[in-house]
């Protein structure tokens, strides 16, 4: 008589955790820099001609551009927006305009409801403000400048997830997180 051989059901189990683990890399959704760089100049009119109040008056402000970097040296999970603009004061001596320019990093965030990425967490790097009045780093001018685009960030997507995508649809019905990698962020399943 020959013994029968029992099946160990552990291979079904096995089985099952590679096929997930497979179709996780599959879910993998990278978004390359340059397009987290169109999407963000599309979101950046909110921040032209922007009137705010600081210890030293009120002025205007309007940002010019935001350069994107993802993963800079020596901080590789933050996203980096070089911010030049441009701030107004009005004078005795009438407007008086000063450059202004910021280095910001923050934090990537994946809102799954919203389908979109966020940047939040801002912390100012480096400024600088430069006008024939005015030099230096000058946070009366500074604070409320990094405060408005914080807050502009934090509810506006630097990206938002195509749902049209096959990628896009699997990855907007499960939680997912992201993560900063050289020139890109990536999208998976948690």
């Amino acid at each position: 008589m020959i013994p029968k051989r029992t099946r160990w059901p552990g291979g079904a189990v096995v089985t099952a955790l590679l096929l997930l683990a497979g179709c996780a890399q599959l879910l993998k959704y990278p978004v390359a820099q340059d397009e987290i760089q169109a999407h963000l100049d599309e979101q950046l009119d909110p921040l032209r001609g922007v009137e705010l109040d600081s210890a030293l008056a009120a002025f205007d402000f309007s940002v010019r551009e935001a350069e994107v970097t993802l993963g800079p040296a020596g901080a590789t999970d933050r996203v980096q927006l070089d911010v030049t603009g441009e701030a107004g004061v009005d004078s005795l001596m009438g407007q008086q305009s000063a450059a202004v320019d910021l280095r910001l990093r923050g934090l990537p965030d994946y809102d799954a409801e919203a389908g979109a990425v966020y940047v939040r967490d801002l912390e100012l790097v480096s400024s600088h403000v430069d006008a024939g009045w005015l030099s230096g780093e000058v946070t009366g001018v500074i604070d409320p400048v990094v405060a408005l685009i914080s807050d502009h960030l934090a509810h506006t997507p630097v990206y938002e997830l195509d749902r049209d995508s096959a990628a896009g649809q699997a990855l907007g019905s499960v939680p997912a997180e992201v993560r900063v990698e050289p020139g890109r962020l990536v999208l998976t399943p948690r």
